[in-house]
C-alpha cells in the first residue's frame, strides 16, 4: 500500500514536470525537432486537429517511464554478453569506426549499424525487458488444446518463448547471425516479441532501437568491457528482467 502511495505520487511528479516543460515551450516550437517540440506540432492529416496538452504530458511521461528503464535493460544485458564474448565486442568497434570514424554519432549513421541491431536484438531475445505480456481474447478460440473464452486473460511469457526449441536453433546460444534477413526471414513473426506485436505493438519501438545503437555505438567506440570474475549473473523478473545485484563489469578506455 505504501508502495502504491509512493509510485502515485511519484508519477504524478513527473507529470507535473512534463506539464510544466510543455508550457514553457509553447510559441518556441519552430525549427526544433526534439521530442516534446514534434508532439506539439503534429497535426492529424485528415483532421487537422492535434494533440490536447494532457495527451502530450501523458506520452512524455510513458517514454520517460516506459522507455528508459527497458531501453536501460536491454543495453546492460548487451554488454553483460559482449563482455563475455570480445570478439561480438571488437566486431561492434569495427563497425561503428567503419561508419563515423572519428566523426559525431548521427541519425543517419545509426541506420547503418546493421550488426548493433542484430546484436542488440539477440540481447533482447535471450533477455528481453518486458518478461510477459497481458492479453485479453476478443473471441472465443483454443490455444494448444485449451479453450479460450470471449475475455479470457492470457499471458505470453516472453522469455520461454525467446528460448523456445521448436523455435529456436540451439536457443540459449548468443548468435547475433540468427538475425540475419536470411537467417530470419522464413521464422514465424510470433517468435520474437520484444516490443510485443500487432495493433498493440510498442508505440516506441524505432524510438528505443535508434537509442539503443546510438548509446551502444557512442560506448564502445572509446571503452573496452570485460566480466566481474567474481560476480554470480542472476536473473530477477518482476515487471522487467533485471540482473539481480546489479550487472558490475570492468571498463577500460581504449588506448589512443
Amino acid at each position: 500500500r505504501i508502495g502504491g502511495m509512493k509510485g502515485r505520487a511519484a508519477v504524478a511528479r513527473v507529470r507535473a514536470l512534463a506539464m510544466q516543460g510543455l508550457v514553457s515551450r509553447k510559441g518556441d516550437t519552430a525549427g526544433r525537432t526534439d521530442l516534446l517540440s514534434l508532439m506539439m506540432e503534429a497535426r492529424d492529416p485528415e483532421t487537422g486537429i492535434g494533440l490536447t496538452d494532457d495527451e502530450i504530458a501523458d506520452n512524455i511521461v510513458t517514454f520517460i517511464a516506459a522507455g528508459h528503464e527497458t531501453t536501460a535493460l536491454a543495453l546492460s544485458w548487451v554488454l553483460y554478453l559482449i563482455a563475455n564474448i570480445p570478439e561480438w565486442q571488437q566486431k561492434l568497434r569495427d563497425e561503428v569506426n567503419e561508419v563515423f570514424g572519428d566523426g559525431p554519432i548521427t541519425p543517419e549513421g545509426v541506420e547503418r549499424l546493421k550488426l548493433h541491431e542484430r546484436i542488440i536484438n539477440e540481447a533482447m531475445r535471450l533477455f528481453p525487458p518486458a518478461t510477459a505480456i497481458g492479453r485479453m481474447a476478443t473471441e472465443e478460440t483454443e490455444v494448444g488444446g485449451v479453450e479460450v473464452g470471449t475475455k479470457d486473460r492470457l499471458v505470453l511469457a516472453l522469455y520461454a518463448l525467446h528460448r523456445n526449441e521448436t523455435l529456436w536453433d540451439n536457443p540459449d546460444e548468443f548468435d547475433p547471425d540468427r538475425f540475419l534477413p536470411e537467417n530470419h526471414k522464413d521464422r514465424h513473426r510470433f517468435s520474437f516479441l520484444p516490443f510485443s506485436a500487432g495493433p498493440r505493438i510498442c508505440i516506441g519501438m524505432k524510438f528505443a532501437m535508434l537509442e539503443a545503437q546510438a548509446v551502444l555505438a557512442a560506448v564502445i567506440r572509446d571503452l573496452r568491457f570485460e566480466p566481474e570474475p567474481d560476480h554470480e549473473v542472476r536473473l530477477r523478473s518482476t515487471i522487467t528482467l533485471r540482473p539481480e545485484n546489479g550487472m558490475p563489469l570492468k571498463v577500460f578506455p581504449l588506448e589512443g
